[in-house]
């Protein structure tokens, strides 16, 4: 980490791996996510498995517009996006009051210092990727403790259109709804 902030702070783009494998973490969640109905109706004899892996093959091209919408989108908000120290500040206080973030673990430094993240006052990209991934991780904990992750339009705009015609009744009992949801309602 500290060798990409360095490499940054000289001028040079680089991102997060977790950013630059985004996409294959992506499509493999979709995956996952729509094969648990699928599966499930396999298992309940409503579909077979060859059917299965046929709409699993159709939806590869919507799977893959969303995949790289949401790649794109968030590649455009790491470069677009310019928050100011005190944002950075404010957000990096909140996250220290949690259980699974630690600035030390990032090499963050502490409010005083916080300069060393910046350059041409605007934050490198990789301080500000694993800040906007924490970040979105709190949000997204904080909508499934305080029951908010509960607006089924988000649910809907994961799925690929067809899936949703197709199985529609299906998503709304997906095991991993809520979750979904609040992905959704955070990225």
């Amino acid at each position: 980490m500290k060798a990409r902030y360095e490499y940054a702070k000289k001028g040079g783009n680089i991102n997060l791996d977790s950013i630059d494998n985004s996409a294959g973490v992506n499509i493999s969640d979709y995956e996952v996510n729509m094969k648990i109905i699928l599966n499930k109706l396999v298992d309940e004899k409503k579909l077979t498995e060859n059917y299965k892996n046929n709409i699993l093959k159709e939806l590869t091209n919507e799977v893959v517009k969303k995949v790289l919408t949401n790649s794109s989108l968030q590649s455009k908000h790491l470069s677009i996006k310019n928050p100011t120290k005190e944002e950075i500040i404010n957000i990096l206080n909140i996250l220290d009051n949690t259980d699974f973030f630690k600035r030390e673990y990032f090499y963050l430094p502490n409010n005083d210092s916080i300069d060393l993240i910046f350059k041409n006052n605007k934050i490198i990209r990789p301080a500000y990727a694993i800040i906007m991934l924490y970040n979105k991780i709190y949000k997204k904990r904080y909508l499934l403790k305080n029951n908010l992750a509960t607006d089924e339009k988000y649910l809907f705009e994961y799925f690929p259109k067809t899936f949703v015609k197709m199985f529609r009744n299906e998503i709304l009992n997906h095991p991993l709804k809520k979750e979904i949801i609040a992905t959704q309602m955070v990225k």
